[in-house]
């Protein structure tokens, strides 16, 4: 990065480049120095304030540049991992770092996206030349898969996605008690749709960070659906075989009797 930088005063002027200001000898008086960088085809001026000669004289001159170093953790400490984009340019996040080329102390936008190149988060920095930490809020979710007499399904696919972007942030198994468990869901990004899929059957429910119960209509046996209409059929067969069975017997008391 070139630093173009000039020292004038009234008609007298003095310009030039690179790290170094080198003239012959000044008068002493107040002189205006400005020091300016061209970014995206446009200058950017860094500095700009009023000089003596004599308080140039062997002065190190530190410009309100510099690299941008951002850590970028989850709420709870850890490290995340995915990839940030600042002023136009998109950059890995490794261990929870990431660093940009030289930029002028300001502040800035950032937007961080996950696996799946998923946006979680679009917030501000202000770069002053030291490490600035970023944290990810996230959200832990547990869904509870059950069929329709509430017992807990083992096995059931659970899914989360946005409502605000497309694409699924996670999925996960079922356990023997029926629940799946998700964290590090990031916040911002709720509500969430949970998805449950079981036996060929897919239900889903609207929730938010904390737990969701999601019922299949159908009976679980032994690792089998059921379905409702065929149990509610079924159900009503036997009572109507138990309704002939009772009447049977009434009217074989009356005939003894």
């Amino acid at each position: 990065m070139v630093v173009l930088w000039s020292l004038g005063a009234g008609d007298r002027g003095f310009s030039g480049t690179g790290d170094r200001i080198s003239i012959e000898m000044l008068p002493e008086g107040e002189y205006r120095l400005t020091a300016t960088i061209r970014r995206d085809g446009r200058e950017v001026r860094l500095l700009e304030e009023a000089v003596r000669p004599s308080e140039l004289r062997g002065a190190v001159i530190r410009l309100p540049i510099g690299r941008l170093a951002l850590r970028i953790m989850w709420d709870d400490g850890t490290p995340f991992e995915g990839q940030a984009t600042v002023a136009g340019e998109t950059r890995r996040i490794v261990n929870g770092r990431v660093e940009f080329e030289l930029l002028p102390f300001g502040a800035y936008n950032i937007t961080v996206r996950g696996l799946g190149d998923i946006e979680v988060l679009r917030t501000e920095v202000a770069h002053g030349g030291a490490e600035e930490t970023v944290r990810i809020s996230s959200a832990s979710i547990v869904v509870r898969v059950s069929d329709m007499l509430g017992r807990p399904i083992e096995g059931a696919r659970v899914s989360i996605q946005s409502q605000k972007i497309p694409g699924v942030l996670a999925t996960a198994t079922t356990g023997p008690d029926g629940a799946a468990r998700f964290t590090k869901i990031p916040t911002a990004l709720a509500p969430f749709i949970a998805t449950a899929t079981y036996g060929g059957r897919t239900e889903e429910k609207l929730t938010g960070p904390g737990e969701a119960s999601i019922t299949i209509p159908a009976v679980a046996i032994g690792g089998t659906l059921i379905d409702a209409v065929i149990v509610f059929a079924t159900i009503g067969l036997i009572a109507a075989v138990i309704a002939v069975l009772a009447t049977a017997g009434v009217l074989s008391r009356r005939r003894k009797a």
